[in-house]
């Protein structure tokens, strides 16, 4: 069994704790390896994996979607993958691969022990649900991987897309009660392609109402979460 330690701001961390519990997949866990309290994500995605490599190629999606899902809200920073750790049948950690190593090699011993139990909770939680609809959903999967890279006019662009296709193809997009109007719309557009398209010989690079790539991170924010409560 594989587990994959992350890291983060420890208020992040606390909220993929708080938010990914048992018996729902994916679900978190403290573990101890050599004293020191580590954080692992667990899921029954990785039980096909047959060493640390796999393990963190299937992390690598998984772990990009989640922060995806988490940064859906504002003021949450994304978390990194540490390591790939190998379980025991009882769930202790009995190896620790980092994450360099196991993008390139096998495995690696690091003797750790372990504690105990997590938190059920009633329903899965927000965080849970999306990464089943990703699991099932490609169009959710993207929105997700772009929007875990942070705020990049070129990913903020790529999300937006994907929600208006999850608008029923943009039809319905100016009708959903979170659509900030037209003329914020276009000057999230008109920014965005001009960042993305940038030409120093444009005569209109000066010209542009621009947003702040900060309002655009959060406009694109509240339409993708708005899009995704809907599913």
């Amino acid at each position: 069994m594989w587990g994959v330690i992350v890291d983060g701001d420890g208020a992040d961390v606390q909220l993929w704790h708080d938010s990914l519990c048992r018996p729902f997949d994916p679900w978190m866990e403290y573990r101890n390896s050599f004293g020191k309290q580590v954080s692992v994500v667990r899921s029954g995605q990785l039980d096909g994996a047959v060493d640390a490599t796999q393990a963190y190629e299937i992390a690598q999606g998984y772990i990009s979607a989640l922060n995806g899902a988490f940064l859906l809200e504002p003021g949450v920073l994304p978390l990194s993958i540490i390591g790939i750790g190998e379980l025991d049948q009882n769930g202790q950690i009995k190896a620790i691969v980092s994450a360099s190593i196991a993008a390139s090699l096998g495995r690696a011993t690091v003797r750790a022990t372990a504690t105990t139990g997590s938190n059920a909770r009633p329903t899965p939680s927000g965080p849970q649900k999306l990464i089943d609809l990703a699991s099932n959903n490609d169009l959710v999967a993207d929105l997700l991987s772009h929007r875990s890279r942070g705020a990049n006019w070129y990913d903020l662009y790529k999300t937006f897309e994907a929600v208006k296709e999850l608008c029923k193809g943009g039809k319905d997009f100016a009708a959903r009660s979170w659509y900030p109007g037209a003329q914020t719309i276009s000057q999230f557009t008109q920014t965005a392609n001009r960042f993305r398209h940038f030409s120093k010989h444009s005569s209109q690079n000066g010209k542009l109402n621009a947003m702040s790539l900060e309002e655009a991170n959060r406009l694109v924010g509240l339409m993708a979460k708005g899009a995704l409560d809907r599913l």
